[in-house]
């Protein structure tokens, strides 16, 4: 049976609480410590923890205790071969993880120090703690990180008090416990393997629900994993990122750590950590920039966002478009209904909503006057997305098979066209141009790429059956982020034809690849290509579309078609973006 031993003066129904949470749901023995020595501590609770054959489930409900760390006189010389990946997880987070190769042990010694540094985060007992210090300060450059993470934290001890003068009480009682150095190994082997002091920080709760489940080349999911990616690779003292989702298991809403998905995502190997309930303390933050309305509702109604409230803690939104309410008829029927009652959910919930345009901050605006539901302008800050494909983990070269793909299109100079295939983004109509020019015997090839969205049979129908589908045309559903990388280098253009967009990534990373963009006439492309693009007449008529072209090539061949944006000055990157998402929720 699992042992865990709490030591507590007066049981208050808090603690009470907690302890039969625990016994409830992991079989575990709580018992007063007037069992075994009476002692107070200025009138204040506290817990002490003793653990055996510990749970890591437990890890997430036991991180705000005070522990008291038992060492042994040398350290270095102590038996590491406990510890585990949790240590390395709780010390520095995903970071840490994928820091940990060939240095294993060394690692672990600099995790479990960094987790003693800071006295606030417990006691220790050790005559070699100078030396210990000294060791650390040394070796901590090894793990590069901003000073300000060893010195941050939020600690929240379960009655959020913490003295002094009641610690080195604990400290002196414990001391009477030991009374050789076996005895003090002994224990620093159980505290080492089994439980790791608080080291509580503000934790960003990451909202990865769709990606966890469904993964894809284009639009938000590109988003969601360049965000992601920005908090794996870039470490900022402020907070904790924590990948997170939102499950329902049993008919019931559970929100739960993404540690599986990371894991893979990363290709981290290790045992040690699960998707377990998250442990949300004041001043969190949970962060959805996911799209994902219907399971974004059932948290709502399960009062799950009420909760983050009372539990003082922050909620942000990325908000990418309000097209399904402009256009419904460009989306399944009651779409425009349900992304409404989404957006409803988040101008009464958010504490701060992301947008990626300011195109997209006067809709959001707008729809709160007309819906009466007004949110305050200044807590609606615009995100501009970035590009460059992301840095993925997981991307790879150029496969034999998708070079084959590129010298196929490219025997021709062809033009790029990157989204889902909707009604909105002008496929049929391109597609409607480019026959017209062809008739006309221009050689140049149309390249689209982007998976079979709704209401788009009849176009789907027509690619497949075209004559010149294999030849001029080529439709690609999905593509890796290198093989895009490539498509865009050696596209002659890049055809924006949405009639509305939340942003326009797709310009942004042609940009960054030095593709020329050829885009339709709406405000938003404007607000983002500004001058670097040229420009064709919003209409649904391929003549004019056709015409359109046309001329860009005649303006290409001279030399005076207008030139992608300068990189240098070019200020729609992903590392910009990074900076102002972390600027942004650290001072929310």
């Amino acid at each position: 049976m699992k042992k865990l031993l709490l030591f507590y003066t007066k049981l208050s129904k808090q603690l009470d609480y907690f302890c039969n949470t625990l016994r409830n749901n992991y079989e575990l023995i709580c018992e007063d410590i007037t069992k075994y020595k009476k002692f107070r501590l200025n009138s204040y609770d506290r817990i002490v923890v003793w653990i055996e054959n510990f749970n890591n489930v437990l890890l997430d409900y036991l991180d705000n205790i005070h522990p008291v760390i038992i060492l042994p006189k040398n350290l270095e010389n102590a038996n590491l071969d406990l510890l585990d990946e949790k240590l390395i997880y709780y010390a520095f987070g995903w970071n840490g993880l994928k820091l940990l190769k060939d240095e294993r042990k060394d690692l672990y010694l600099l995790a479990l120090l960094k987790l003693l540094i800071n006295k606030s985060k417990g006691a220790i007992l050790s005559k070699d703690f100078t030396k210990l210090k000294k060791y650390w300060l040394i070796n901590r450059n090894r793990v590069k990180f901003s000073d300000n993470f060893f010195t941050h934290s939020i600690v929240e001890a379960i009655e959020e008090i913490y003295r002094k003068d009641a610690l080195e009480q604990v400290i002196k009682i414990f001391s009477s416990f030991i009374s050789t150095d076996i005895q003090a190994k002994r224990l620093s082997k159980l505290v080492a393997s089994n439980f790791y002091p608080n080291l509580y920080e503000r934790k960003l709760f990451f909202d990865i629900s769709l990606l966890r489940v469904k993964e894809g080349g284009t639009g938000i999911h590109r988003v969601v994993k360049a965000q992601l990616n920005c908090f794996l690779e870039n470490f900022t003292p402020k907070f904790r990122a924590e990948p997170s989702y939102i499950t329902v298991e049993n008919g019931k809403v559970t929100v739960k750590y993404a540690r599986e998905f990371i894991k893979n995502y990363l290709k981290i190997q290790t045992n040690t950590l699960s998707d377990v309930p998250l442990l949300i303390r004041e001043g969190d933050i949970y962060y959805l920039p996911d799209y994902y309305p219907l399971l974004t509702l059932e948290a709502y109604k399960s009062g799950f966002f009420d909760y983050l409230k009372f539990k003082k803690t922050k909620t942000v939104f990325l908000v990418y478009d309000l097209i399904p309410i402009k256009f419904p008829e460009y989306f399944p029927k009651r779409f425009n209904k349900i992304h409404e009652i989404w957006l409803k959910i988040v101008l009464e919930t958010s504490d701060l909503i992301f947008t990626i345009s300011n195109t997209v901050k006067e809709d959001i605006l707008e729809f709160s006057k007309k819906k009466n539901l007004p949110f305050p302008e200044e807590k609606i800050k615009v995100l501009p997305l970035g590009a460059e494909t992301e840095k993925a983990p997981n991307v790879t070269k150029v496969s034999e098979k998708e070079k084959e793909i590129i010298q196929k299109v490219s025997k021709e100079p062809f033009f790029l066209m990157v989204s889902t295939l909707e009604p909105r983004k002008g496929h049929f109509q391109v597609l409607k141009a480019f026959e017209i020019l062809w008739k006309k015997g221009i050689n140049v090839n149309l390249v689209i790429v982007g998976k079979e969205g709704w209401k788009v049979r009849k176009l789907v129908k027509h690619i497949k059956k075209h004559r010149f589908l294999g030849k001029h045309l080529f439709w690609f559903g999905y593509v890796s982020d290198e093989l895009l990388k490539e498509l865009y280098k050696r596209a002659l253009a890049l055809i924006a034809a949405s009639e509305d967009e939340g942003f326009g990534l797709p310009i942004v990373e042609a940009f960054r690849n030095n593709t020329p963009v050829i885009a339709r006439d709406i405000k938003v492309f404007r607000e983002i290509a500004g001058d670097n693009a040229f420009f064709f007449e919003n209409t649904k008529n391929p003549e004019v579309i056709a015409n359109a072209i046309k001329t860009w090539l005649e303006l290409y061949r001279k030399g005076l078609h207008p030139k992608p944006a300068n990189l240098k000055q070019y200020k729609y990157t992903w590392e910009n973006h990074c900076k102002l998402l972390i600027k942004y929720l650290t001072e929310i």
